[in-house]
């Protein structure tokens, strides 16, 4: 700007000044593009609900009497694993992490179902 000077700074802001007015002349406010709104999306068509499947009804079978555990010479036969054992008990709990309510439960034993082998 120093080798500008006054008359040179005057010159050029009196160019733009007058760019600016005949830019406004030429392209009024009301003849600017803007863009336009986006049409509103319709929103997608209903989804058709699916019909269930038709399905036979299932036929009922009863439940088998509950089979007590095998008793025999050695032990009480595991219904789970089929080893022999003489406390039941025991190896329900410690090598099938089950107890014996919830043995009794799974399989539909009584109460006093026995789980030791009786001793001679």
């Amino acid at each position: 700007m120093q080798g500008l000077g006054m008359v040179g700074l005057v010159f050029i802001i009196g160019f733009y000044s007058v760019k600016m007015l005949l830019d406004k002349q030429q392209y009024p406010p009301e003849r600017v593009l803007r863009p336009q709104p986006a049409p509103p999306v319709p929103p997608p068509p209903p989804v058709p609900p699916v019909p269930e499947p038709v399905s036979a009804p299932e036929p009922v079978v009863e439940a088998p009497a509950p089979a007590l555990p095998k008793v025999t010479e050695q032990g009480i036969v595991c219904p789970i694993c089929e080893n022999v054992y003489k406390n039941l008990r025991q190896h329900l709990l410690r090598g099938h992490k089950l107890s014996v309510e919830a043995y009794r439960e799974r399989f539909g034993l009584p109460a006093d179902t026995p789980m030791t082998f009786p001793l001679k």
